[in-house]
């Protein structure tokens, strides 16, 4: 992660801060100008904004050393401008953009920052407003629900049940609210409130959506099955080059997800490393390991996928990881009969798995693999049972 050195970057910070407050004013004035509003207004917006923007500072306090970091407080103040600004153009009985910035906040800072933004943004509201008082008491409930109940959210059940509940709980509290302060009920205030609910529900699925597409380990999922499509282009330069490297790697592939999947490690990563595991033949090298390295390097492959590539073998180490390690193992075992059989040599898969086994583990080369003494059984009584099924 890219970071900001305090002491070195002081200034940068600074700018950035004082660069906000200029934007802040000048966009509140421009915008209120724009509409003829009174002095007070337009002071009143501008201290809104720049109060919006300490709070987002005091958020990300702890993360100001992060360039990233920085970089999500400026987009989200930039939202709140945004979303600001629309509610000073809109001007309408239904549509509340001020409503939703408490939901952004909540999604990406804290839940109490969120509320604090929420009242914030519904007091600077009714401040120029002064009326339907019990309107205003409405959005109160609507902003500080939605930042109570973003943080329970951790899939799409709870999600959906969630969201049931607060578009509910709003409903209620209109309804309430309503009729205690005029004993009848105005379906435009129903109205108002069943759409911006509607839109903070629409803005939390969609960040959820989106955060779980972009997630490190669905984005390994896509890159994985992108790599064993039976249209990816390396894979089709692979098994025009060389068919029987290309189907010695589908055999490694094929029994290391097998060994994967019985203890729990990851298949689909495995099932990868397995067919691309000898890659490199396509440059016409003698060193099959580092030119597999550098074709995977040069094709954007994985992270984890370019360490089992750099681990698998025992000319490159030692792996450091449980799927680096059934590689490791597939591939020595497989290979290993494979040359027995072209020699036509007598031998069991069993002794030979065994055989394998006992000097990878004896000598050291999984010490560091993180299998434990039951996973390394069941790996050898996956690999026999799958040899005796041939």
């Amino acid at each position: 992660m890219k970071t900001l050195n305090i002491g070195k970057d002081a200034k940068k910070i600074f700018c950035m801060i004082l660069i906000s407050f200029v934007v802040t004013f000048l966009f509140y004035f421009f915008l209120a100008k724009s509409m003829n509003m009174w002095d007070n207004e337009i002071a009143g917006y501008i201290f809104y904004g720049m109060f919006q923007f300490a709070i987002i500072l005091f958020a990300f306090k702890e993360q100001l050393r992060y360039a990233d970091k920085v970089m999500n407080m400026i987009i989200i103040y930039g939202i709140s401008l945004i979303c600001t600004g629309i509610s000073i153009k809109v001007n309408s009985n239904i549509v509340e953009p001020l409503l939703w910035i408490p939901v952004i906040y909540a999604l990406y800072t804290d839940y109490k920052i969120a509320m604090i933004s929420g009242v914030l943004s519904v007091s600077m509201k009714y401040l120029f407003n002064m009326d339907n008082s019990e309107l205003y008491i409405i959005y109160y409930i609507v902003c500080i629900g939605a930042c109570v109940f973003v943080p329970y959210i951790t899939d799409y059940k709870i999600m959906i049940i969630s969201a049931v509940a607060y578009a509910f709980m709003s409903i209620l509290a209109t309804v309430i609210v309503e009729f205690i302060f005029n004993e009848q009920i105005f379906m435009w205030v129903v109205k108002n409130i069943m759409v911006n609910v509607l839109i903070n529900v629409i803005i939390i699925i969609a960040s959820r959506t989106i955060c779980v597409y972009n997630s490190p380990g669905k984005k390994l999922i896509r890159e994985l099955k992108s790599l064993i499509a039976n249209d990816n282009q390396l894979l089709i330069r692979f098994k025009g080059y060389s068919m029987p490297a290309y189907l010695h790697g589908q055999e490694v592939a094929e029994l290391a997800s097998e060994a994967a999947k019985e203890i729990g490690a990851d298949e689909l990563l495995v099932k990868c490393a397995g067919i691309y595991h000898e890659v490199g033949r396509i440059s016409g090298g003698k060193d099959i390991v580092n030119e597999t390295l550098k074709v995977a390097i040069d094709n954007n492959f994985p992270e984890q996928l370019i360490n089992i590539i750099r681990e698998y073998s025992v000319k490159a180490g030692r792996p450091h990881s449980r799927e680096a390690a059934i590689v490791m193992l597939c591939d020595t075992v497989i290979t290993t009969a494979e040359y027995m059989l072209h020699n036509k040599k007598s031998f069991t898969y069993e002794k030979l798995t065994d055989s394998i086994f006992y000097q990878r583990m004896s000598k050291g080369y999984l010490d560091e693999a993180g299998l434990s003494i039951d996973d390394y059984n069941r790996i050898k009584e996956c690999f026999i049972r799958n040899f005796k099924e041939k």
